[in-house]
């Protein structure tokens, strides 16, 4: 049946499968062979392997330690060695990886999972999470201290910071950074192409949790507009990092302009220098300068220089304009010669205060506690060099933007000023530099300004003095001094003219110019009082008019409005026989005689000793000891050797009277005092002359008439010199000629 056949397949198959089974249970089996151990590069070892990675966990349960490596080999003590490590610290702020050719760890870490030590060779570069790039060729790391110590060489980066030096040490958990020495920094500019800097130093120390960095060591900084030294430097960085915030300088601290920059600061030098800086982190601020503390600042007037134990600047945004400059403790102030001013000026005062705009820069400074002022002229042509100076209580300059471009100069409290033999003093003076001229005033002082210019001396209300010509203008109740000049060597005495030449000769007047070169003093008077020069020897020798003009090298006099002169000459002993005559000029016995004159102008010539008067809308008038002389002009001729009248010359309308009864009239009359003869001429002269041989008690007079006369003082007459014929006849003395 064709299941039975199917059943017996089964069963056939079934039995051949067991046969299988029981045959493979009981086959025989081969003995099992042990695999070698593996070889040991270091029999001290106690492990050895090859790639791989390690990981440590803290007792938090996160990551603290992690190392990768190209192989490791094990030791006892927990010592360990690698090939190409890198170290991940997980823990802490400041999470950071080493990586080193050869590293080597030791014992175990009491403040994490990680080694307590590990000994880093061969390209050690450490990464920081705040963006540090250190790198050398060996290296420690204690993790107990967290600090990784580079023994060596060693270079670092961070942003566009780059560097290098020798020996360091970085903190990770202060995340301070230490370079011991041979430090260099490089920082490239910004975006804007700014903010470069490079620093050299024998050590550096970068804080970062503090945003501060210190050189010391004879550091030096050299960023887009200065180089700055010092024996210790401290940069305090802006919030960002980016930028400098305030710098710090300790010993030999400077601050110089880089050659070639635009809108650099001024040159500073002191003990110590502290530097803010404007928010943009590069522009400097202010300057707070102490100990020895020197500041030069250039513009297109030169370069000034302040120097004091305490210097203080503010700086505009530009860096460079200084709006505000301040010393203490005992000031001088170096300022060049300019266009303007080109003379050196030197100041010297206990505090010295200035301030300005961003715009317009210094506008004012104030010096104060005891000025001293110098300036020294160069030689200029003829000219010699010359120095000036000035003392006073306060000294104030108005500023056209820095110090050396002085408008003017303005002196307070007692305020002496010399230059030469030129001194002046007062309570207040303005001096303006640029236009050389020093103007004085009393300031409600009760003592006026003076002015001493040689031999010369000069008060008014307000006195200007050019300096650069010593010539003065005076105004406002002006008087003067002036001494008699000294003779050139080998010259014999000045002979004295209007005034005695060994005497002192004074003047006042409402206005006074006095022209030092030419030693001419011209006085002017106001309109109530008119100018007026004199001597006080006695002689009662003066000169009033609107206008004089005194010659003091030459003896000259001239004097115009309103003249009135009157000199004395000197005593002569009486001629034998002489007798008074009945002119305006005679001998005197003994006593010297006075002569007094009235005009419209007077000029006094000294070499041809020559007082020319002359008249206006009155005649010019002469009076002496014996009448009175009127005329359009009148020339009086003083004698070479002495103030005696040598003759007398009248022109125009003459008329000549005494008080002895003797009268003339003509158009021209001339006195000789040898001869004591008067000339009279005219259309028609006329001479009333007292009759000396008159025995009758009534005086007798006799009127002569000529175109020529010729009379002498004794009242005589004589025929005419051409030959006219003289008519005389009978006149009442007293009675006034026709």
């Amino acid at each position: 049946m064709r299941w039975q056949r199917g059943a017996r397949l089964v069963v056939a198959a079934a039995g051949v499968g067991c046969a299988l089974a029981i045959a493979l249970h009981f086959r025989a089996r081969p003995m099992p062979v042990a695999a070698p151990p593996p070889v040991k590069h270091d029999p001290a070892a106690i492990l050895e392997t090859g790639r791989g990675q390690s990981l440590q966990w803290g007792k938090d349960g996160k990551e603290d330690w992690r190392v990768g490596f190209d192989s490791m080999t094990g030791y006892p003590n927990d010592r360990n060695k690698f090939t190409e490590a890198h170290f991940v610290d997980g823990k802490g702020e400041r999470q950071f990886e080493i990586r080193a050719h050869y590293a080597e760890t030791q014992g175990k870490s009491t403040r994490s999972a990680g080694p307590a030590d590990i000994k880093l060779s061969g390209q050690v570069r450490i990464t920081t999470s705040d963006h540090w790039l250190i790198q050398s060729d060996t290296a420690t790391y204690s993790d107990a201290t967290g600090v990784l110590t580079m023994p060596g060489p060693m270079t670092f980066a961070r942003d566009r910071m780059t560097g290098e030096g020798q020996g360091a040490t970085y903190d990770r958990v202060s995340g301070v950074l230490i370079i011991q020495n041979q430090a260099h920094v490089r920082e490239t500019a910004d975006e804007q192409g700014q903010g470069a800097l490079e620093a050299n130093a024998s050590k550096m120390t970068v804080d970062r949790p503090k945003k501060s960095t210190v050189f010391e060591g004879a550091t030096r900084l050299e960023r887009d507009r200065e180089i700055l030294s010092a024996d210790t430097q401290t940069l305090l960085l802006t919030d960002d990092e980016k930028g400098l915030r305030q710098l710090g300088m300790r010993g030999h601290a400077s601050v110089v302009p880089k050659p070639g920059a635009a809108d650099a600061p001024p040159d500073m030098r002191a003990d110590v220098i502290d530097l803010s800086i404007y928010p943009d982190g590069r522009t400097l601020q202010h300057a707070a300068l102490r100990g020895a503390a020197n500041v030069q600042l250039a513009s297109a007037t030169g370069s000034k220089t302040i120097a004091a134990p305490s210097v203080d600047l503010q700086l505009a945004k530009d860096g460079q304009t200084v709006t505000q400059l301040n010393g203490t403790g005992g000031v001088t102030v170096h300022l060049p010669p300019t266009p303007d001013t080109p003379s050196a000026r030197t100041i010297t005062a206990p505090v010295l205060q200035s301030s300005g705009t961003e715009k317009a820069g210094l506008q004012s400074a104030v010096f104060t506690g005891g000025v001293v002022f110098e300036e020294h002229v160069a030689a200029s042509g003829s000219t010699p060099a010359s120095d000036r100076s000035a003392t006073s209580s306060a000294l104030s300059l108005k500023l056209n933007g820095d110090l050396g471009a002085v408008d003017e100069a303005d002196f307070r409290q007692v305020v002496h000023f010399k230059d030469g033999d030129v001194t002046a003093h007062s309570d207040h003076a303005t001096y303006a530099e640029g236009k050389n001229l020093l103007t004085l005033d009393a300031a409600g002082s009760k003592s006026p300004p003076e002015v001493v210019n040689g031999t010369v001396t000069v008060h008014g209300d307000l006195v200007k003095l050019a300096t650069d010509t010593h010539d003065v203008l005076a105004t406002g109740k002006v008087d003067t001094k002036s001494l008699p000049a000294p003779p050139a060597a080998g010259a014999k005495p000045a002979t004295p003219g209007l005034f005695d030449g060994d005497q002192p000769v004074y003047g006042v007047g409402a206005e006074l110019t006095y022209e030092s070169g030419a030693q001419r003093a011209t006085y002017r008077g106001s309109a109530s009082e008119r100018a007026r020069v004199w001597q006080l020897n006695g002689s009662n020798n003066e000169v009033l008019g609107d206008t004089i003009v005194v010659v003091q090298a030459s003896n000259d006099l001239q004097a115009t409005g309103h003249v009135e002169s009157t000199f004395q000459s000197d005593p002569k002993p009486a001629k034998s026989g002489a007798k008074s005559g009945a002119g305006n000029a005679g001998d005197s016995a003994s006593a010297p005689a006075s002569y007094h004159a009235k005009a419209s102008e007077l000029k006094y010539t000294d070499a041809s000793r020559l007082a020319h008067y002359v008249g206006g809308s009155d005649p010019a008038s002469l009076s002496g000891p014996n009448g009175t002389t009127t005329a359009k002009t009148i020339d009086v001729y003083l004698a070479q050797a002495s103030r005696n009248v040598d003759r007398m010359v009248a022109d125009g309308q003459v008329h000549l009277t005494s008080d002895v009864h003797r009268e003339g009239k003509g158009d021209h009359l001339t006195y000789a005092a040898s001869s004591d003869e008067y000339h009279l001429t005219g259309a028609l002269a006329q001479a009333v002359l007292p009759q000396s041989s008159a025995t009758t008690s009534q005086p007798q007079c006799m009127l002569y008439q000529a175109r020529t006369l010729t009379f002498a003082g004794n009242g005589s007459a004589a025929a005419s010199s051409d030959g006219d014929p003289v008519h005389s006849l009978s006149w009442p003395c007293g009675q006034p000629i026709k």
